[in-house]
C-alpha cells in the first residue's frame, strides 16, 4: 500500500520506532532498562519517549544514535529536516 503525504508524520514516527526496535536487537539492548543504561537516559524517562515519541529531544535522539548507530534518513525525516542539516545537528550538539 503507497504512502500518503498526508500521514507523512505519521510514518516518520512508525519508521523510527520500528528502526531504534531493529537496532535494540542487533546490539542486545531488548529491554528499555538495558537501553536506558546504555545511552544514559533514566529509564522512565525513556519508556515515555518511547511511547511517544514526539517528545524526543535532540540530545536525547544524538545519545541514542551514538550507541544504535541509527539510519540518518530515518532520524531526518522524523525531525522534518534533510540528512545533511541533521548530520550537522547531531555533530553539533556532540562538539557544544
Amino acid at each position: 500500500m503507497p504512502r500518503i503525504r498526508q500521514y507523512a508524520s505519521k510514518y516518520a514516527k512508525e519508521d523510527i520506532l520500528c528502526e531504534i526496535r531493529e537496532k535494540q536487537g542487533r546490539h542486545n539492548l531488548m529491554q528499555t532498562k538495558a537501553l536506558a543504561e546504555a545511552v544514559d537516559i533514566p529509564y522512565c524517562t525513556l519508556r515515555r519517549r518511547l511511547l511517544d515519541p514526539d517528545d524526543l529531544t535532540v540530545a536525547e535522539i544524538r545519545k541514542l544514535n551514538e550507541v544504535l548507530h541509527l539510519d540518518l534518513a530515518k532520524v531526518s525525516a522524523f525531525m522534518g529536516y534533510s540528512t545533511r542539516e541533521v548530520k550537522r545537528l547531531l555533530e553539533s550538539e556532540v562538539s557544544a
